[in-house]
């Protein structure tokens, strides 16, 4: 409902933060850059088991990488782990609350499932380079 109690939301009502309008309806836009990047993200599609990893698990095995570059492939796999499920947290658990424009919350819905991915990536990689548990949580020295 909108804010003059007539049932259909009113496009010049709609708010970002602090709107009056109904969040489930989402048209029409006032947001069109959401709706935007919102298909731009969807478009952009991928899921992880779709890379090919033979080439890096062979690098990995076989020893084709430095003691440098195996250090840098783990800190940077493991600061992202971290930072990417802190992004998505945030995502859903701090911002989107407070959003009240419907084409905004399902762009924010969209970055966090793009989050969730990023973390799917990561576990894909630890599982192709057959890292186990106890050299997951082994602290990385040097």
């Amino acid at each position: 409902m909108d804010a003059h109690g007539t049932g259909r939301v009113n496009v010049v009502d709609k708010k970002v933060i602090n709107g009056t309008t109904d969040v489930n309806q989402l048209v029409p836009f006032k947001h069109k850059w959401a709706w935007e990047k919102y298909l731009a993200q969807c478009a952009n599609h991928w899921m992880p088991q779709e890379v090919n990893m033979q080439r890096d698990i062979e690098q990995w095995k076989t020893g084709q990488l430095t003691e440098d570059e195996m250090r840098i492939v783990k800190r940077n796999l493991g600061f992202f782990v971290t930072a990417d499920s802190l992004a998505a947290n945030n995502i859903v658990l701090g911002t989107y609350r407070q959003i009240t424009s419907p084409e905004c919350r399902q762009f924010l819905l969209r970055q966090a499932f793009d989050e969730a991915i990023h973390t799917h990536a990561y576990q894909y990689i630890v599982e192709s380079l057959a890292w186990t548990k106890a050299k997951c949580s082994t602290p990385i020295t040097k």
